[in-house]
């Protein structure tokens, strides 16, 4: 009978529990994200307040717009003339040069580097050896090197500087009655240039500039003839 009254009590107990509980629960104050950002009597009284997280932002200048390269790739044909020494080259001394070129520079710095290859051809009646006959000389100049540009990403004018080294192949070939022969060489040296870039469009652009080499005597049918020179070319370029 004791256990069966402690068990009765307990009962009774429950519902007036749940009673407080609920009572409890209808006296605090609703909160959520509204409460804390729009402060009431309330939550003025209760020492609440709002409270901003922001995160970290990016500074805009931290990236470049999505149309900017850090990088300007150029395609540049050339023509010119190259000055050799006459009394060792005679009438070959001044040949026309073609060439082509790639260079990729920073638009920021205007560092860069540069490539390419130069190619002369000259055909006319000569001596070589002793020998009357036609007489064609042919080089392929192959170049490569690092170049300053200023004012680089700007446009109008641009000067720029470069040097390199230079690898040459040079060969002779005779034609006379009864005789066809033909000699060349491989020569290495380097250069130093200087230019002037002028921007046509934001494409194209126009250029001239002078460069100087220096490099191995070319050996050929038993003569030395003094490689180095000069050269005078004008350029049209065209961006990537």
């Amino acid at each position: 009978m004791r256990r069966v009254s402690f068990f009765l009590s307990m009962a009774a107990l429950v519902p007036a529990g749940c009673a407080t509980n609920a009572a409890a629960n209808r006296a605090l104050p609703e909160l959520s994200v509204a409460s804390l950002s729009v402060p009431d009597e309330a939550t003025a009284a209760s020492g609440w307040s709002e409270v901003k997280l922001d995160g970290p932002r990016r500074q805009d200048s931290d990236r470049l717009p999505d149309s900017e390269s850090p990088w300007e790739l150029h395609l540049t044909l050339m023509v010119g003339e190259r000055s050799l020494d006459e009394d060792d080259w005679g009438s070959f001394d001044s040949p026309t040069i073609y060439g082509v070129e790639l260079d990729e520079t920073s638009s920021r710095s205007g560092n860069g580097i540069e490539a390419g290859v130069f190619y002369t051809n000259e055909e006319r009646d000569d001596v070589i050896a002793g020998i009357a006959g036609d007489v064609e000389v042919t080089t392929y100049e192959f170049y490569g090197g690092v170049r300053h540009t200023f004012r680089p990403g700007q446009g109008g004018l641009h000067p720029f500087v470069s040097a390199g080294l230079v690898a040459e192949h040079g060969r002779f070939k005779l034609d006379a009655p009864g005789v066809s022969e033909a000699d060349g060489e491989l020569m290495v040296g380097a250069y130093a240039r200087a230019g002037l870039l002028w921007d046509l469009t934001d494409r194209v652009r126009l250029g001239v500039d002078y460069r100087y080499v220096v490099s191995e005597d070319l050996k050929v049918f038993g003569n030395d003839l003094n490689n180095d020179h000069d050269e005078v070319a004008f350029s049209v370029g065209f961006a990537s």
